[in-house]
């Protein structure tokens, strides 16, 4: 992994101040927050779910197709709630799995 230029840490640095001052009580489905920085870029944030946001940089000319960034928003959110679905899935049947074993493993 390479060294981050001074803009990189700058936008990291951001991005860990918007994630970190969010009051989560004033948040929900439907919140972002759209910041256009004075190096001609967008700073655009949107929640995912409860624990994850996705954050994207935009140069501001691009921006301008906001109806295209949000539905690539939407398709990833629907990727990526899939996903979470799956390992919830996958995690509660071993589990069940595991308990099935203790039980049996009892009654040897």
């Amino acid at each position: 992994m390479g060294t981050a230029s001074p803009t990189q840490r700058r936008t990291n640095n951001l991005c860990g101040r918007l994630k970190d001052e969010r009051d989560p009580i004033s948040y929900d489905a439907e919140s972002n927050a759209i910041i256009k920085l004075n190096n001609g870029m967008v700073l655009y944030m949107r929640e995912v779910n409860k624990f994850l946001a996705l954050v994207c940089l935009v140069r501001e000319e691009h921006f301008e197709k906001h109806g295209l960034i949000d539905y690539n928003f939407e398709c990833f959110k629907s990727a990526i709630t899939e996903v979470f679905e799956v390992r919830n899935k996958l995690a509660a049947a071993r589990a069940a799995k595991s308990s099935a074993l203790a039980l049996a493993n009892q009654q040897l």
